[in-house]
């Protein structure tokens, strides 16, 4: 279940960073350089968060393979 949520929270980081790049670009393309300056900043920001999901994921995946592994040599 927690690992569900990892996943979908990495991938939605993903899509708001998509989403907020594409319309940074739009937005400089039009000279609003401050908006897309803004967005930048929060794409950023985003990128932030995603990275540390990730990371958070991969602890939680390399503990859960630990477990594993120390109950199989239990029995071993």
């Amino acid at each position: 279940m927690m690992m569900n949520f990892q996943v979908n929270a990495i991938h939605a980081f993903g899509e708001q960073i998509g989403t907020k790049l594409a319309r940074a670009e739009e937005l400089g393309a039009e000279g609003n350089v401050d908006e897309s300056l803004k967005l930048m900043e929060e794409v950023e920001a985003l990128k932030k968060q995603k990275s540390a999901a990730e990371v958070c994921f991969s602890c939680i995946f390399a503990n859960i393979f630990e477990v594993m592994l120390a109950i199989k040599t239990m029995y071993v």
